[in-house]
């Protein structure tokens, strides 16, 4: 059961990076975007 939960906390714990970096992604593609106006 342990090594299901840990499963679970890592897979989410993965979800949490990939959308942290993707929304970090798009804000930086927004700040270029405004400095080049």
């Amino acid at each position: 059961m342990a090594g299901d939960d840990n499963d679970v906390f890592a897979s989410a714990r993965r979800l949490v990076h990939a959308w942290v970096h993707s929304i970090s992604k798009c804000d930086m593609l927004i700040k270029t975007m405004a400095s080049r106006k």
